[in-house]
This record gives C-alpha cells, sequence and structure tokens, in this order.
C-alpha cells in the first residue's frame, strides 16, 4: 500500500512548487532583467544610490515584518481554528515595529551627514514598510493557497516593469523607487481583494497569550532573518565606505543573482514549508522521509549550478555587465563556491525553523554573521569586490556543520550514496566540458547538453523510497 506520504508528495508539493516556481523563478528572474536595464538606463554612481537605498530600506522591512511572516504561516498550518487571533497578533506587532522603526529612521537622518539624495531614496522606498505591514501572503502561505501569491507577486513585477518602461528614470532616478512601490501595493491590494477566499474572520482583539506567544517566537525569527541578510549585505555597506557607488552598484547585481538561483531551491522549500510544520506534530518518519528528499533535491542542483559558473565565469560576467572588469573571472568562479554551500545549507535552515529550533539557528546565524563582518573588515579594504564575496563564503561555510549537528537526527544521509554521486557528477561534468571547448562549442550549447546528460544518467538519485 502506497503511503499517505507518498501521495501528498505527488499531489500538494508538485502543486504548490509549481505555483511558487511562478512567484519565485519568475519574479526573480524578471527582477534581474529588471535591475540589469535600470544599471544601463542609469549611471553608474546613481545606480549606486539606488542599490544603497534599497539595501537599507530592505533591513527596515524585515525589522518591520518582525519574522511575523514565517511564524504566522507555520501556525495556521497547524492550527486553523485560531487564525482570526493570529492575523490579529502579526497586525498589531507589524504596526508597533513599524511604528518605532520610522522614529528611529528620521532620528539617524537628523544626527547623520549622509547625502540629501540618498535620503530621498530611502524615504520612497521606505513605503514599502508601511504597505508591508498589510501584506497578507503569509496566510495564503499557511493555507496552502500558492495561486494567489503567485499571482500576486506577478503582478507586482509586471507593474514595477511596465512604470520604468514608461517613466524617464535616466532623468530622474526617484521613479526607480516609486515604481517599486506601486508594483509592491498592486500585490498587496490583490491579496487584500482575495482574502475572504481563504474562509478565514478577523476581529480587534487583545489576547494576551497570543500577542506574547507570536511576538517571543517571532524574535527568534526575525534576528535569524536579520543576520541572514546581514549577510549577503554587509559587503554593501562596507563597499559604501570603502570603495565607489559603482562597485557597490556591481555587488548589487552579483547579489540579485545569487538570489534568483537561490530561488530555484527557495520555491521547493517555501512549498514543503506547511506540510513540515504539520508532520514535525504528526509524523515524524514523514518529517524524516521528506528532509531526506530535499537534502538529495539540494545537492542534485548544487553541483551542475555551481560547476557551470566555474567553467564560465568570463562568459557570465559579458552576459550580465555586458564587459568584464578587475578580477571579474575569480569573482564569478567565487559565487559559484559560496552558491554550492549555500544550496546545501538550506535545507537545513528551514528544517531548524520546522522543528521549533529557531533559538539554535539564531545562535549559528549570529556565529555566522560575525565571522562574516570581521573577515570584511579585513579584506574589503585591501581586495574590494573579491574580498566581499570571499567573506561571504566563510561566514556561509561556518554555518554548514553547526546547522547539520543541530538537524542530523531529522534526515537520513547515506554518506557512501553522496560521496560517489558527488564524485562522479562532477567528474562527468569535467569530461563533457573538456570535450566540448577542444571542439569549441558555444558555451551556452556546452551547458544545455551536459545538462541534459547530467539529468538522464543521475536521474535515479532523487528517487526515495517513500513506502
Amino acid at each position: 500500500m502506497i503511503n499517505k506520504f507518498y501521495l501528498l508528495i505527488k499531489s500538494n508539493i508538485f502543486k504548490n512548487t509549481f505555483f511558487f516556481i511562478i512567484s519565485g523563478i519568475v519574479v526573480q528572474i524578471l527582477s534581474f532583467l529588471t535591475l540589469i536595464y535600470v544599471s544601463r538606463t542609469i549611471d553608474s554612481e546613481s545606480f549606486g544610490k539606488i542599490i544603497f537605498a534599497s539595501t537599507v530600506v530592505s533591513y527596515i522591512v524585515l525589522l518591520s515584518n518582525f519574522g511575523t511572516s514565517t511564524y504566522g504561516a507555520k501556525i495556521i498550518a497547524r492550527n486553523h481554528l485560531n487564525s482570526a487571533l493570529i492575523i490579529n497578533a502579526v497586525l498589531i506587532i507589524r504596526f508597533s515595529i513599524a511604528l518605532v522603526l520610522y522614529i528611529l529612521l528620521f532620528i539617524f537622518f537628523f544626527i547623520s551627514d549622509i547625502e540629501y539624495k540618498k535620503i530621498q531614496l530611502i524615504l520612497l522606498y521606505s513605503i514599502e514598510v508601511i504597505i508591508s505591514i498589510f501584506l497578507l501572503d503569509w496566510i495564503y502561505h499557511g493555507k496552502e493557497k500558492i495561486y494567489f501569491i503567485a499571482l500576486s507577486k506577478l503582478l507586482a513585477v509586471l507593474v514595477t516593469i511596465l512604470l520604468l518602461l514608461i517613466l524617464n528614470i535616466s532623468e530622474n532616478i526617484n521613479y526607480v523607487p516609486i515604481a517599486h512601490i506601486i508594483g509592491v501595493f498592486s500585490g498587496a491590494f490583490f491579496l487584500f481583494l482575495n482574502f475572504k477566499k481563504l474562509n478565514c474572520e478577523y476581529y480587534f482583539s487583545k489576547n494576551v497569550f497570543y500577542l506574547k506567544n507570536a511576538f517571543l517566537q517571532s524574535l527568534l525569527i526575525v534576528n535569524t532573518n536579520i543576520l541572514n541578510l546581514l549577510m549577503f549585505s554587509s559587503g554593501i555597506l562596507l563597499l559604501t565606505y570603502y570603495s565607489s557607488d559603482t562597485v557597490v552598484g556591481q555587488y548589487g547585481i552579483l547579489i540579485k543573482l545569487i538570489m534568483l538561483i537561490v530561488g530555484f531551491s527557495g520555491a521547493y522549500y517555501s512549498s514543503i514549508f506547511p506540510l513540515s510544520s504539520s508532520y514535525y506534530q504528526s509524523s515524524i518518519n514523514s518529517l524524516i522521509n521528506i528532509n531526506s528528499f530535499s537534502l538529495r533535491l539540494s545537492l542534485f542542483v548544487a553541483i551542475p549550478i555551481s560547476f557551470f559558473i566555474f567553467s564560465f565565469p568570463l562568459e557570465f560576467t559579458k552576459f550580465i555587465f555586458n564587459e568584464t572588469f578587475h578580477y571579474s573571472n575569480i569573482i564569478f568562479q567565487l559565487i559559484s563556491l559560496f552558491l554550492f554551500v549555500n544550496l546545501i545549507n538550506t535545507p537545513l535552515g528551514r528544517g531548524l525553523i520546522v522543528t521549533d529550533r529557531q533559538s539554535s539557528l539564531l545562535i549559528i546565524m549570529i556565529i555566522s554573521a560575525l565571522i562574516n563582518l570581521v573577515f570584511g573588515f579585513f579584506l574589503i579594504p585591501s581586495l574590494g569586490l573579491m574580498g566581499a564575496i570571499i567573506a561571504l563564503i566563510i561566514g556561509e561555510a561556518v554555518a554548514f556543520p553547526l546547522q547539520f549537528y543541530k538537524f542530523f537526527r531529522f534526515v537520513k544521509i547515506e554518506y557512501l550514496v553522496f560521496f560517489k554521486f558527488i564524485f562522479f557528477s562532477i567528474f562527468l561534468l569535467f569530461i563533457l566540458n573538456y570535450v566540448f571547448e577542444y571542439f569549441e562549442i558555444f558555451w551556452i550549447i556546452n551547458i544545455f547538453i551536459s545538462l541534459s546528460i547530467y539529468l538522464f544518467i543521475f536521474r535515479n538519485f532523487l528517487k526515495v523510497n517513500f513506502r
């Protein structure tokens, strides 16, 4: 008899992953291409200011969210009956935190000597904080109504792109954050209009238990998210101080590329998050099975992505930047190493949240972020962009053994199978790449054929016995 878990793999996860691919991968690709369009339309100094302002506001939005999206989705997935109290607690927490953050932001502007144009851009981008208070995507996530999330994110990015094409951003860079804000509002308003389809009710309540529990659980999550964001964007802040706005813009595009690729795995892990959360209470064996499959999938995806970026650094540089720059080949090879470690780390970090080990994940992220900052301070002044990437790799690499140690009992690792797969898959890709380069095959065709052969030969690696 086929296990119920297997049926869920065939239905819910496949369906949810498909819609998360739409909302994650397609949106990330469109956002990445939009960023390239903006970088080529305005001058490099202005683009650096845009990257700086959007990075600062990303911290503020993350803080105002306060980890409530992850907490709310997890709790609603486990307990649909008290959704009204959960929604109430989340909205109160978000509004309160946002109010405090706006006060602190204006105090910062008053006491700092930051350039006026950057202040203007930050204020425009910060409107997203108000919109994010009422963003309801986490409720749809908990209810596994992923279709609506996909449409809202797609709507947001399409509206943004349309406005950027219509508005003359080369004459006034303020149009860039304005287009972004209108796009974000469009997506949020779409979710608000369809809220009744979730069969959720809302009423204002001062239930102290739900407020306190939501605040404490979200606090652990938001601190983890902030540290994770710090890992990615500390390089931007340090490069702003030690280097030029042009280099800041280059680093911003590279981080966007990383987020685009990580989005492939993020689509899958977001789709299984509600199901994994419910399994933690109902079936530990099912949780172990789904985590084991997830780790295999991460490794299966990480190897070809990292290998191809490592093998064609100059080609990727020219494709993205339309030119090469100092040490660009080495920088892209370093990014390939970071992506490999990050893609393997993803299922472990998500697993710690699912199993209510947020405190352990927080400690790991503190260690990882501190190491990233220390190496950034030492390496960025002398190595610039390359130093920022090296610091990123070291911080991510430190997190892997710590996360695995905390999560190992919720995943099955067949070490011999994994090591064989890593060795033979890399060997196969190396041989194929050598042969295609010998015959001077165009690099994109090289990647396409090599990837097709890789997927065919190693397709059985993803087969897991769910019986």
